[in-house]
């Protein structure tokens, strides 16, 4: 029987999970302590319910099957250099990034099951994550995989190469804080080695310790907002320009791009844009607290840079799907370091107001077939069946693909 293409159901056990996670980060009894909400019994709770549903997924959403024939293809360490080398440089494979090869190439060495593989995967992810989340927000442990699990869900199950370079460039910010630019530099070209698009960040070590006036950073907001709301074009003049300038290859995939009406078109008013407006006023509010050290300075400029390349980069849909991602782990880590500021009537609020956008999010975005929910331990659809559900999905709507 083939399954509704689109049905609010698929979006339950999401909303579930949020809503455990949300409990978890509550605490015990009016006047709780941090710690009494933020134990080990707490995290290790986050731990094994997370590790259950991302870690055991089946084949949701929509990269996996990407993944799968890569993780498939790929050879161990036992398979001899010439095979190797042959799937690592002229394989169809080539093209993606050596350091997630080789790693994945030495998880298959240890075990060839494609879902031990993304287990252990977001085994790692999450101890480092856990590990940011006790530096910039200490006390608030379960709140930041709460915010995590709403907003970075889609990197951390969609883009299992993205998300290790991400991570790795968290990691960076305390060498921006401590002025340290050779480790800095040494994580993200290791981030390179995951994603490309680790690039991006390489520059950000001499901007992101900046202090713009408030003055500014308002001006910039209101212009990016008659950017986005009049659509006005800039992007693609841009990028037609440099396309003129580059190589053949370069500027093909830029022609491709441009000429598509799905990656070249743009939002519009969306729950998306007022949620990020509310951000930059909540957050320009708290702007003092939140940037009353370096630590906390440097994660708000991440946090502007989530919500200027939305504005900035949306008459091109490939952008703001691509780059602002890369920037989302600021909601992780400054709402919770905003819910600390808060008093206790305002943290109500604040919980209140978080747990219905979030139900509301998690809703309508989990919708599509693409989120009906499997699990590898009790795996309703094998691959097969999967990708026939795919291919009919992508056939019928118009979606974004990878």
């Amino acid at each position: 029987m083939t399954p509704d293409m689109v049905s609010v159901t698929y979006s339950f056990p999401y909303i579930g999970v949020f809503l455990t996670l949300l409990v978890l980060a509550l605490p015990l009894q009016a006047g709780g302590t941090a710690t009494a909400h933020n134990g080990m019994e707490r995290q290790l709770g986050v731990f094994a319910l997370l590790f259950f549903f991302i870690g055991l997924r089946g084949f949701i959403f929509s990269d996996w099957r990407s993944y799968h024939s890569f993780f498939e293809a790929a050879p161990t360490l036992f398979s001899g250099t010439d095979t190797i080398a042959q799937f690592v440089q002229t394989g169809i494979y080539s093209v993606w990034e050596k350091g997630f090869v080789f790693y994945s190439i030495l998880i298959k060495t240890i075990c060839g099951n494609y879902f031990f593989w993304q287990a252990l995967s977001y085994a790692i992810d999450f101890f480092v994550l856990r590990w940011l989340f006790s530096t910039y927000a200490p006390g608030r442990i379960c709140l930041c995989f709460a915010f995590f699990f709403v907003f970075g869900l889609t990197l951390q199950v969609n883009l299992m190469r993205n998300i290790k370079a991400v991570l790795l460039f968290i990691i960076s910010l305390r060498f921006v804080e401590s002025r340290k630019i050779v480790p800095f530099l040494l994580l993200n070209g290791a981030g390179c080695l995951f994603h490309i698009s680790s690039i991006i960040f390489l520059p950000l070590y001499f901007i992101l310790t900046k202090r713009l006036s408030p003055g500014i950073l308002i001006a910039l907001f209101l212009l990016g907002n008659v950017i986005y709301l009049a659509q006005i074009p800039w992007c693609l003049p841009m990028l037609n320009l440099l396309g003129s300038l580059m190589d053949n290859r370069l500027s093909g995939l830029i022609e491709t791009y441009t000429a598509s009406e799905r990656w070249a078109g743009s939002y519009g008013l969306t729950i998306g844009y007022f949620e990020r407006a509310g951000t930059f006023i909540l957050m320009m509010m708290y702007r003092k607290k939140l940037c009353s050290d370096t630590s906390g300075n440097i994660l708000f400029n991440c946090l502007i840079l989530y919500l200027f390349s939305y504005l900035y980069l949306s008459e091109m849909r490939i952008l703001s799907d691509r780059i602002p991602i890369l920037f989302s782990f600021s909601y992780w880590l400054l709402y919770p370091k905003l819910y600390g500021f808060l008093p206790k009537t305002k943290k109500v609020l604040f919980l209140c107001v978080f747990c219905l956008y979030s139900c509301l999010k998690l809703l309508f975005g989990g919708k599509s077939v693409l989120y009906s929910y499997d699990n590898a331990l009790l795996l309703r659809w094998n691959y097969e069946e999967r990708v026939r559900t795919l291919t009919t999905y992508y056939s019928q709507y118009e979606v974004f693909g990878k």
